[in-house]
């Protein structure tokens, strides 16, 4: 009887050992724990919790024992809660879940749920707040549904590039059919497969870029054809994920520096035009005798041949009555006039 005594006594003593590490575990816990105990009349009485649970769900635990979970918790009568904890108490299924309540289509909470036999009848619920972090998770799937849906539908050719290794890690369906390429063949690829400036010049263009205080560059594009486009680029940064991409918009720009170019052409032509009228008010050698003109490379013309080449004006020819005089004496000067 002794010994058996003993051999009781023992076996108490190290319950209460146990009771006393599983109180403190639940004590120093960050997680959120309540006890529950399920009665022969199917309630679930709450039987304790930690200060964890208090801050989690803003209830002092003490003024809550006794009570059962519908009490104390009237919005999960609703729910398969109860019935999920009676399971666990009877049975010892253990049940986790992430629970998430909206109110207006939006996250008011959510929490992360582990529920787990301690002994026959009775449970413990641990719980973690995960709302920041479920409506983090909304948000960036709200943004990243937005992108989706400005970057798929947009009509400007776009690209989504890693800054760190050039490859390309998106096209929209008007990149797809300005470069020539499917989607899955650009993804593949790098910018520098279609950008043809070497690196040094792609520098040098983002340096001048920044000089003149502008947001875009300036450079040449090959197609899947061959074809060389020039093109101006908007890029920006968009962060997806956690990593920070380059989102650039691209707009061909192929006949505008051909105008360009064809204007300053013309300017050039102009200004070369004006300059050679201009020598005819400057310094002209001219003979004393025939009065012909030296040109630049030193022949000598006309003048009615030089002034022809040199501008636009054109001449017809007569005698003057000096010269109708000298060479034709027996002429009245009346015919001539």
């Amino acid at each position: 009887m002794k010994q058996e005594r003993e051999k009781r006594l023992l076996i108490e003593a190290a319950l209460r050992a146990s009771e006393n590490r599983f109180r403190d575990i639940i004590e120093a816990s960050p997680m959120g724990v309540h006890l529950y105990s399920l009665e022969p009349d199917g309630r679930l009485v709450f039987l304790g919790g930690n200060p964890s649970a208090d801050a989690i769900l803003g209830i002092d635990h003490q003024t809550c024992v006794g009570k059962t979970l519908e009490e104390i918790f009237p919005n999960l009568a609703k729910t398969d809660v109860p019935d999920r904890y009676r399971k666990v108490c009877s049975e010892g299924e253990n049940w986790a879940v992430e629970r998430i309540d909206y109110e207006d289509e939006k996250i008011v909470g959510a929490f992360q749920i582990h529920a787990f036999q301690t002994q026959p009848g009775r449970m413990a619920a641990m719980f973690l707040d995960i709302t920041a972090r479920k409506r983090a998770e909304a948000l960036s799937a709200e943004r990243e549904s937005l992108y989706r849906s400005l970057f798929e539908n947009n009509i400007s050719v776009m690209l989504l590039i890693d800054p760190d290794t050039g490859a390309l890690l998106d096209a929209n369906p008007s990149a797809c059919a300005y470069y020539g390429y499917s989607r899955d063949t650009f993804l593949g690829m790098k910018i520098s497969d279609i950008n043809i400036l070497p690196r040094e010049k792609v520098a040098e263009e983002m340096a001048r870029a920044r000089s003149e205080r502008r947001n875009y560059f300036n450079f040449p594009h090959r197609l899947a054809d061959g074809s060389i486009r020039e093109v101006e680029v908007f890029s920006g940064p968009l962060i997806i994920k956690g990593k920070v991409l380059l989102c650039s918009t691209i707009h061909d720009i192929s006949m505008r520096k051909t105008a360009e170019r064809e204007r300053e052409e013309l300017i050039q032509n102009l200004q070369k035009a004006l300059s050679e009228v201009k020598t005819l008010r400057g310094f002209l050698p001219i003979c004393a005798s025939c009065k012909k003109i030296r040109d630049d490379k030193g022949y000598w013309n006309q003048i009615e041949t030089y002034v022809r080449e040199h501008s636009e004006a054109e001449f017809s020819h007569s005698i003057c009555p000096e010269c109708a005089k000298s060479l034709y004496p027996e002429l009245k000067l009346s015919k001539l006039s």
